[in-house]
């Protein structure tokens, strides 16, 4: 009797130990709960009036009773610049999605622009990473920033070219026009397309797809861009300065000297038709051409229908002309 309550015993405190391991064991891998963090009041000197829209449509303004109900966040930094300088950051910031939410704003986004007071803009494709500054954290205290509010682009680059400072308004969905310096003989003209003033033009969309992925372009028709060449006389006449020509050709940024591009080019009834398109669409600074006509001859390589970098439109005939084109903010 006595050997069978010392073995019972024995399996207990047997058990217990198991137990108690056990319960370290699981304290030891439970994760600590994150450290949270005080929130840094907006310093009252601080402007901010930030100008929310979806391409001209007002979708409302950020002001500091807006973000102190959203959550703030620091945002630690690593870029540089063009000089090889680099500089790391600690903004005290808000996650522009949860702005977004605060404010009851439901827009798909296809593209961004950030632009500061002094019209400097930062574009992206994105607001998956964007931020909109207050100030920053040096050893541990707030900072003012004489440059907040500051949007920050991609939180994840590391180029400074990504944060633009004292943000002014955030455009999604931005309209561009293409502008034009045209040379014609001895005389040049600048005109911006759409130069709905002397030509019905509309903007265009295409839908780029490659290896399932989906990416927009905006622009115009080629031969809407050649249709907006033009003036009115001192009577109000319409005068266009293209009309009698063969064929349009483009120059690109990356073209190398002496090659020889002359049958990169669509005719007049190819751009004209009305069962073809010859698109002109913006491709960050500079423009590229798409098309469904391909190549004009079979096994011909101009690539003419998928242009890259184009800098110039360049018209043969008649009305011979030189387009040289840059996307300008409408």
């Amino acid at each position: 009797m006595k050997k069978t309550m010392k073995k019972t015993l024995l399996v207990l405190v047997l058990v217990a130990s198991v137990l108690a391991l056990s319960f370290n064991l699981l304290a030891c891998d439970k994760p600590e709960a994150p450290e949270e963090k005080a929130a840094f009041a907006i310093p009252e000197s601080l402007n901010i009036n930030i100008e929310l829209s979806n391409g001209y449509e007002s979708l409302g303004t950020i002001t500091k009773d807006v973000l102190k109900d959203v959550e703030q966040r620091q945002v630690t930094m690593t870029t540089t610049n063009d000089f090889d300088t680099t500089t790391s950051r600690v903004y005290v910031a808000y996650k522009l999605t949860d702005i977004l939410d605060e404010l009851d704003i439901d827009v798909t986004v296809d593209n961004v622009n950030s632009i500061a007071s002094d019209n400097k803009a930062i574009s992206a494709a994105n607001i998956t990473n964007a931020y909109i500054t207050i100030g920053e954290v040096q050893d541990g205290a707030f900072v003012e920033d004489d440059s907040a509010p500051r949007y920050i682009s991609d939180s994840t680059s590391t180029s400074s070219k990504t944060v633009n400072k004292k943000l002014d308004k955030v455009v999604f969905n931005y309209a561009y026009n293409l502008s034009v310096h045209m040379t014609q003989g001895d005389k040049t003209n600048d005109i911006v397309v759409p130069f709905t003033d002397f030509a019905e033009v509309e903007r265009i969309t295409h839908d780029y797809v490659k290896d399932g992925v989906t990416t927009k372009y905006d622009g115009f028709n080629l031969k809407d861009i050649l249709i907006s060449m033009g003036k009115f006389t001192k009577t109000g006449e319409p005068f266009p300065f293209i009309t009698d020509y063969t064929s349009v050709g483009f120059v690109c940024s990356d073209d190398k000297a002496g090659e020889d591009h002359s049958a990169r080019v669509f005719t007049k009834a190819e751009i004209e038709s009305a069962e073809s398109y010859i698109r002109i669409v913006k491709d960050g600074n500079t423009a590229r051409s798409f098309s469904d006509l391909g190549e004009p001859t079979e096994g011909a390589k101009t690539y003419r229908h998928r242009l890259k970098k184009i800098t110039k439109i360049i018209v043969n005939g008649e009305d011979a002309a030189t387009l040289e084109i840059s996307w300008v903010a409408a």
